[in-house]
């Protein structure tokens, strides 16, 4: 229907207005007082058209259409009407246009609806306010994308938070100096934040601060609200600037830092240190603004300061201290640096030491320090001493602060001697040299006397000194040998270790093939084998039963035959392997031989090596890779020769498992390999073992104390490396039981390839060793941390209780977390703050503080009886901890008692552990105590200055216990060694020395006959549950308690025992001679007993635990409804322990050995644990400790 049509009906034209005016979902009726005509109609339908077409909100069927039905188009209608009167179809078809089409369309709609607005305010303003017009005074909120109903833990805690009104500062006005200003002159052309030169269209003109020679575009200056520079309004036009150096802002935060508004030389602050105004923060400018009409304030200053040069200091561009112009020469205007900027060899390197400017001030502030910096390129010899000022604005904060958190920074140190080590300056090994003058007498053919006497003429050499790592080479000059002669000798002996390397070749293989062939054809014992050690062992004098052991492996070199050399820790294998080479090298010219070792003990090896042999040329091959090529390129070749130029080649694990450098290796024709710690072998698995599996030896050692740790097999792998013929799993099939029928013939296996002899039966002169196992009981606040530890995840807990023999073993996820559980209850019977800190009552006092530290302990508790009285009697003591959490709370301990100690772990340095084994073994040495970790401290260090060990956790290995008791009993000791081996009672420690003993007589399987099982899970299920019956059952009966008369008898005792030594048919270590400490009966019982296995606690043990966690959750559910109320709901915390498997962090044995020097830190364990205890609050553990106090002091009465 056309609008012709529509107008020739009765109500036509009056419906038609309406549609127009007001749309199909409004009706206006015929009473209507302002008909519209079809003209007005007409005229007006594009612009309302246009106007309807912003409605997103209304239908699309909300158009002429729908307002008037389905009708019939008029075909009579001009298309040029329907053009200039587009009706709601044509629009919705536009949709559907080209994007050409749909541009046209758009430009048109908005003319039109400029013209509509136009129109309707004219309207406006002719009739006064426009009637029936709706709006909305709400601030829109986004529409959420989701509309499904949100439930309280979706609404966040921050919906509500008010948001603050912005405030925005003054809009600040520079005036734009000319390049002639005198001002402008004295300061620097360049923009300190862009470093662009001069003035910027974009970024506006350079703004120069009035106090020193810096300038900043005025872009570069930042929001005025972030920055700390201070920008002044000092007249309507003009706003002056102070940088922030000048106003001394980080002095501001930390008053020990330099003020950069002082001349660095005279110390006097500059004319423009101070604030013209005092800093405000937007919204108080925006205040004042408002008070001042709109306007910022004017701060009222002297005019004729502004821009006057006087005020000006120089600044350094690179230190960024400032100076008074009149301190500095010309040449340091020009190039804007200060004399030290100007004059420095080079980067930072690192910073050595401090001490004051005067001797009488404690140098509490950076600028009133002098630092001693070590510089990148060059060696310790040539530090600088320089001003704390110059090292804050110039050294990386990075570095500064890693100072400040070092020991180093603790103690100023004067000197250079007291701020270096002398073995920094001391030369290890030479690289390369430069001569001052060419070859002399080129014709006359070059020699090795020749080349030594030249070392007069070096001026140059490419140095490692000793004492730091392959990282640290450079070039140096020789040592003066007037002033420093012991340098000048160990230059000397390495520059010769480099001529050296020009004459040391490989022996011809075919003529080695044929002397050794030679050899192998005489009698061994007549001719072959010589009576005393060789002439170039020169590094002192061998023991007799290590030449005996020299002659063992040079006869089985002779024999073709591959060797275990097991001697126990400390006899010396490391001498009787250099005697070999030794050996072999003299009298049959036969080398060279590769030494894998642990990667800590490479520079050991070498120095050993060169200390007993100084002629044999050994080089180390380890660290990382720039190490490896720099010995690669500089020691074991020469100029691009693949043949190598050396005796020995120390190699650590890593390296030989590193693919590149086994490729280098393999190409050696080597004549030996020596493995030392061989057990490294006896996973036939490892890397390490087919890694030196794929290379040839002629001859193989293997070194180690502890031949066998767990299982037969392992022994079995060992035998199967040395000889291939001889296969493990057939060994472990025909051997897995033993039996008395095949005992002798495994003995007849096993004899041809071990040698093993102990302390006892070689070193008679040693004095004795005690070793007493002295069992605790847990305090009352460990007693209850020990049972939520237990009871944190039900479902594994609750199998392993309920299990009977002979089930299921238990999947490797649930070893895992049972591993996990473990090592929570391990830090729970050291002290409970090795599990959380968080349980440690907080006080002011420190005595309450130390006596609670004491009482949470039961191990602590029987120190605190027990160091005193060993101090009297004239004992020094070592005590052994696996986790350094309590090596800090014995810190604690000690210092709570006043005792002076000292500490060794694996977070220092080669260096510092040894000064600090210097320091306690001095003569008259202060120290009662030394604190050691049982890693970092019971391998390779000799503390036979103290004769008392005290081992304050059982480990699983018990050859790493056996490792550091060795410290005091060793070669040196002249007192009887006391060992005391601490174990809570009816705990996981009791199980774990009660396996640990069964893997000690492994270690002797064929003399015991005891058969070792291997590992199941089921150690793991008896060790957690040993002892938790009576635990949860709460009886105390067997409770052990110390008073100072208990502890004085155990000492009396423990001197008085006679430890019986082992005879020839029996060499069971001393460990397996431990007895146990009766404190009842006040006397040593036989050896700790070997329990068999325990029943499963009965069923309601299980339910007992399930409820007191229950009881307990409730509870703490209830104190947190009182205290909080109910709330806004949070979101659950949730533990995924008891779902989803979390791998223990706890290296498995084989990595841990790889790792001679590594710490356990006992919150690697399990993160998520080791925050707080589970289930309880601190307060819950105060309580329980002073409970227990209370207790005590009840039953002490």
């Amino acid at each position: 229907m056309s609008f012709s049509q529509l107008q020739s009906l009765q109500n036509g034209p009056e419906a038609l207005s309406n549609f127009l005016n007001y749309g199909p979902a409004n009706y206006v009726s015929s009473r209507s007082p302002s008909p519209v005509t079809s003209a007005e109609t007409s005229a007006s339908e594009p612009e309302i058209n246009a106007r309807r077409s912003r409605r997103t909100t209304v239908s699309r069927k909300s158009g002429f259409t729908a307002f008037f039905g389905v009708i019939s188009s008029d075909e009579e209608t001009p298309r040029r009407a329907r053009r200039d009167s587009p009706s709601s179809e044509d629009l919705i078809a536009s949709s559907s246009k080209t994007g050409r089409g749909r541009r046209v369309l758009r430009k048109r709609s908005s003319k039109m609806r400029s013209i509509a607005i136009s129109d309707s305010e004219e309207e406006e303003s002719s009739s006064g306010a426009r009637k029936g017009t709706r709006f909305s005074t709400r601030s829109r909120n986004t529409v959420r994308r989701n509309l499904r109903e949100r439930n309280e833990d979706d609404i966040s805690e921050n919906d509500d938070t008010p948001k603050t009104q912005k405030f925005f500062g003054a809009k600040e006005s520079f005036h734009e100096l000319s390049e002639s200003d005198a001002f402008r002159q004295r300061h620097r052309n360049v923009c300190e934040v862009c470093h662009v030169i001069g003035d910027d269209k974009i970024k506006g003109p350079l703004v120069f601060c009035q106090g020193c020679t810096s300038a900043f575009h005025q872009a570069c200056l930042g929001p005025r609200s972030a920055r700390d520079h201070l920008a002044t309004k000092v007249s309507e036009t003009l706003f002056i600037l102070q940088c922030r150096r000048c106003l001394g802002v980080a002095h501001g935060k930390d008053s020990s830092t330099p003020h950069q508004g002082r001349c660095a030389i005279c110390n006097i602050k500059g004319n423009m240190s101070k604030p013209i105004k005092e800093r405000l923060t937007p919204k108080e400018e925006q205040q004042l603004r408002q008070k001042n009409g709109g306007k910022d304030p004017i701060t009222p200053y002297d005019m004729t300061r502004v821009n006057d040069i006087d005020n000006v200091l120089f600044r350094c561009t690179t230190c960024h201290r400032a100076f008074h112009f009149d301190h500095l020469s010309e040449i340091t205007h020009m190039t804007w640096q200060c004399q030290h900027c100007a004059t420095v060899p080079g980067e930072v390197g690192a910073i050595v030491a401090w001490r004051p400017v005067d001797t009488r001030s404690d140098a509490a502030k950076d600028e009133d320090r002098e630092y001693l910096i070590k510089w990148k390129t060059k060696s310790y010899n040539h530090t600088t001493w320089m001003p704390g000022t110059w090292v804050w604005g110039f050294v990386n904060h990075h570095m500064r602060r890693a100072f400040l958190r070092s020991d180093k920074s603790d103690e100023p140190r004067r000197t250079l001697e007291e701020a270096i080590p002398e073995d920094f300056l001391r030369v290890d090994i030479v690289f390369d040299v430069r001569y001052a003058t060419v070859t002399p007498n080129s014709g006359s053919k070059r020699t090795f006397e020749s080349d030594l006497e030249r070392v007069e003429d070096v001026v140059e050499m490419y140095v490692k000194f000793k004492g730091l790592p392959y990282e640290d080479v450079t070039w140096d000059t020789p040592p003066d040998r007037s002033s420093h002669p012991e340098r000048w000798e160990d230059f000397k002996a390495a520059y010769e270790d480099w001529v050296k390397r020009e004459y040391t070749h490989i022996p011809s293989q075919e003529a080695l093939r044929k002397r050794i062939s030679h050899v192998r054809k005489q009698s061994f014992s007549t001719k072959v084998v010589k009576e005393g050690q060789p002439d170039i062992m020169t590094g002192g004098q061998i023991m007799n039963y290590q030449k005996d052991g020299l002659d063992w492996l040079y006869y089985m070199w002779f024999k073709q035959q591959n060797a275990i050399l097991a001697d126990e820790m400390g006899l010396g294998k490391t001498i009787q392997i250099i005697g070999l080479f030794a050996t072999l090298i003299q009298y049959h010219k036969c080398w060279p031989f590769l030494v894998v070792v642990p990667n800590s003990t490479c520079p050991n090896w070498r120095k050993e090596i060169k200390a007993w042999v100084p002629s044999m040329r050994v080089v180390t091959y380890y660290g990382s890779a720039f190490s490896r090529k720099l010995a690669q390129d500089y020691e074991m070749f020469a100029d691009d020769d693949p043949e190598l130029r050396c005796h020995v080649v120390v190699a650590s694990y890593e390296t030989m498992v590193d693919d590149a450098s086994r490729r280098v290796l393999s190409k050696v024709p080597w004549a030996g390999l020596v493995v030392d710690e061989g057990q490294r072998l006896k996973n036939d698995k490892s890397q390490l073992y087919e890694a030196l599996s794929r290379l040839r030896f002629p001859f193989k050692v293997l070194l180690t104390g502890t031949p066998l740790q767990n299982n037969i097999r392992e022994l079995f792998n060992l035998l199967q490396f040395c000889d291939p013929s001889k296969k493990a799993e057939s060994l472990e099939a025909e051997y897995g039981t033993l039996s008395k029928d095949n005992i002798p013939e495994l003995h007849n296996t096993l004899r041809p390839f071990f040698l093993r002899r102990t302390k006892a039966q070689v070193l008679d002169f040693l004095p004795p060793c005690a070793q007493i196992i002295v069992p605790v009981s847990m305090a009352m606040v460990q007693k209850k941390l020990y049972k939520s530890i237990l009871a944190k995840n039900p479902q594994l807990i609750k199998a392993i209780f309920q299990r009977r023999d002979g089930g299921k073993s238990l999947k490797q996820t649930e070893k895992h977390n049972l591993n996990n559980i473990l090592m929570q209850l391990r830090k729970c019977l050291c002290h409970p703050f090795v599990y959380s800190r968080a349980i440690e009552e907080k006080t002011a006092s420190s005595a309450a503080s130390h006596r609670a530290l004491v009482d949470a302990a039961g191990k602590f508790q029987l120190l605190e009886l027990m160091l005193p009285k060993l101090r009297e009697r004239g004992h020094r003591v070592l005590i052994f901890s696996q986790f350094l959490e309590n090596l800090d709370i014995l810190e604690d301990f000690l210092e709570g008692l006043g005792l002076p100690f000292l500490r060794l772990d694996g977070k220092m340095t080669s260096l510092e552990k040894q000064k600090t084994i210097e320091d306690y073994n001095a003569e008259d040495s202060p120290y009662f105590v030394f604190l050691l970790s049982t890693r970092s401290g019971g391998v390779g260090i000799n503390l036979a200055t103290a004769d008392t060990v005290i081992i304050m956790d059982p480990d699983f290995n018990p050859h790493q216990d056996m490792q550091a008791l060795s410290r005091a009993h060793r070669i040196g000791q002249k007192n009887k060694v006391l060992v005391f081996q601490l174990m809570t009672r009816g705990s996981a420690e009791e199980k774990i020395m009660q396996i640990g003993k069964k893997k000690m007589v492994l270690d002797h399987v064929l003399i015991d006959r005891m058969v070792a099982e291997e590992d199941d899970g089921r150690d793991l299920e008896s060790i957690l549950r040993h002892g938790a019956q009576a635990l949860f059952d709460d009886d105390d009966s067997g409770d052990v308690r110390y008073d100072p008369e208990s502890v004085d008898k155990l000492l009396d005792r423990s001197q008085a025992e006679q430890v019986m030594s082992p005879d020839e048919g029996n060499q069971e270590s001393q460990f397996s001679f431990a007895r146990v400490w009766a404190n009842d009966q006040q006397n040593l019982e036989d050896q700790l007993e070997t329990v068999e296995e325990e029943a499963p606690p009965s069923a309601d043990v299980w339910e007992k635990i399930l409820w007191e966690r229950e009881q307990a959750a409730a509870e703490e559910a209830r104190r947190k409804a009182e205290t909080l109320g109910r709330g806004k709901r949070k979101r659950t915390a949730v533990d995924y322990a008891t779902e989803a498997l979390e791998l223990s962090p706890v290296k498995s044995r084989t990595e841990r050995e790889a790792e001679s020097d590594t710490e356990f830190r006992a919150e690697a364990a399990m993160e998520s644990e080791s925050d707080s205890a589970p289930d309880l609050d601190p307060d819950e553990m105060v309580q329980a400790a002073q409970a227990d106090g209370v207790l005590k002091a009840t039953k002490g009465r």
